[in-house]
C-alpha cells in the first residue's frame, strides 16, 4: 500500500493520476508514467522487483539531469526539465503542447500517461504538413502565417482554431484569411492562446494577446460569415 493508501488512482510518489492503464506496477503499489520514465533515465532494473521506497530512491533529483540535452524522438530538437514522459518514452514540450492542442487535455487530464510514441509521431506529422501547406500557399511577403484547424460560428463573431506556422498573431491585427481559394480581410477580436483547452472552457479568460510560432490557439473575429477549414489558412504582412 502507498502513501495514499487505497486510493490507487494516484501516483504515490507524484500524486498524479495513475491514468487507465492502471499504472506501473511494483511490489507494494505502482507508479504513473512520468515517475515510470524519470526511473528508466536512471535505471533498466524490473521495477516489478521493488517497492515504492526503492523506486524513489533511485529516482530522486536525477530525471532532469539524465533528459536535458536529448533529442525528442518526435521532433528532434533538444529537450530540457521541461520534457514530458508518455507511455513508452519523453517528449519535449512543443510535441507534448501539440498533443494537448490536438486533443483539448489540459493540464489535469491524465491521458498523456498512457500516449504512445507512435501516435505522437503521426500527429507529428499531420501538424507538420498543415505548417508547410500554409507556408507554401501564403504570399512570400507574409510576415506571419497560420494554418486552420477547426471553425465556428459564435454568436457576433467566428471562432477559428489555428496553428502558428510561422510569425506571431495579435490582438487587434489585421489578417487576411484564405477559405476556399477565396481571401477574407478581418481584425483580431480576440485570442486565446490556451493549449489543450475547448474553447467553451476557455473563453471567459482574459485575452492572452499573442500567439506565435509552434503555439497553439483560439482567434475570434467579428463580421465574418464564413466558417473555416483544415486546408483554410491566415496570413498578415
Amino acid at each position: 500500500m502507498g502513501v495514499f493508501g487505497n486510493n490507487i488512482n494516484f501516483c504515490p510518489l507524484c500524486g498524479d493520476k495513475l491514468g487507465v492503464t492502471g499504472g506501473q506496477p511494483l511490489l507494494d503499489g505502482a507508479v504513473c508514467a512520468m515517475c515510470w520514465q524519470k526511473f528508466r533515465a536512471k535505471s533498466q532494473a524490473d521495477m516489478s522487483k521493488l517497492t515504492i521506497e526503492q523506486v524513489n530512491d533511485i529516482i530522486e533529483g536525477t530525471f532532469e539531469n539524465e533528459i536535458t540535452g536529448k533529442s525528442c524522438p518526435v521532433c528532434g530538437h533538444p529537450m530540457d526539465a521541461s520534457a514530458r514522459p508518455i507511455a513508452d518514452a519523453v517528449i519535449c514540450s512543443a510535441c507534448e503542447r501539440m498533443e494537448r492542442a490536438a486533443y483539448f487535455i489540459t493540464d489535469e487530464g491524465d491521458e498523456l500517461d498512457d500516449l504512445e510514441l507512435r501516435f505522437v509521431k503521426e500527429d507529428y506529422d499531420i501538424v507538420t504538413k498543415r505548417l508547410q501547406d500554409a507556408l507554401n500557399s501564403a504570399p512570400p511577403d507574409a510576415i506571419s502565417i497560420a494554418y486552420t484547424d477547426e471553425s465556428f460560428k459564435d454568436i457576433n463573431k467566428t471562432v477559428v482554431l489555428i496553428g502558428v506556422a510561422k510569425g506571431e498573431f495579435s490582438t487587434g491585427d489585421e489578417v487576411v484569411l484564405v477559405h476556399g481559394g477565396e481571401a477574407v480581410n478581418s481584425t483580431i477580436r480576440d485570442i486565446h492562446g490556451c493549449n489543450g483547452v475547448d474553447y467553451d472552457i476557455c473563453k471567459d479568460e482574459p485575452d492572452t494577446g499573442t500567439i506565435a510560432t509552434s503555439d497553439f490557439g483560439w482567434l475570434a473575429f467579428k463580421d465574418i460569415e464564413a466558417v473555416f477549414a483544415p486546408g483554410d489558412y491566415i496570413y498578415k504582412r
